[in-house]
């Protein structure tokens, strides 16, 4: 996945093998170890590959180097909190889909 796009790939099998794991390929940006684990055995378990980053700064690095299919994203991260990890990945073209995932409470902390 490029951009939101499927990478074109020829009929070698190295190619469609390379196309197949960018398109399952996600990103868990998730601070909790047991959650991050578990979030990530689940989507391993349905056939994704699953990288894990357990704070902003290192997330916001993953998603400009790795190509994803979508990236799952805590709001409440040490350091960088996840809001401001999505903003700065949409000033800066990253466009990859990503899911909120969040302990919040209050509904205008999550709609924000």
């Amino acid at each position: 996945m490029k951009n939101g796009q499927c990478v074109e790939a020829s009929a070698t099998a190295p190619s469609h093998r390379l196309r197949v794991s960018l398109m399952n390929r996600v990103l868990v940006v998730e601070d909790d170890a047991a959650v991050a684990e578990y979030v990530k055995r689940q989507l391993i378990v349905n056939g994704y590959r699953a990288d894990v980053s357990n704070d902003g700064q290192t997330a916001l690095a993953r998603a400009q180097q790795g190509q994803y299919a979508v990236i799952v994203l805590d709001l409440g991260l040490p350091g960088l909190d996840g809001l401001s990890v999505l903003s700065r990945w949409r000033s800066e073209g990253v466009d990859t889909p990503v899911i909120i995932l969040t302990a919040r409470s209050s509904w205008v902390e999550r709609v924000e």
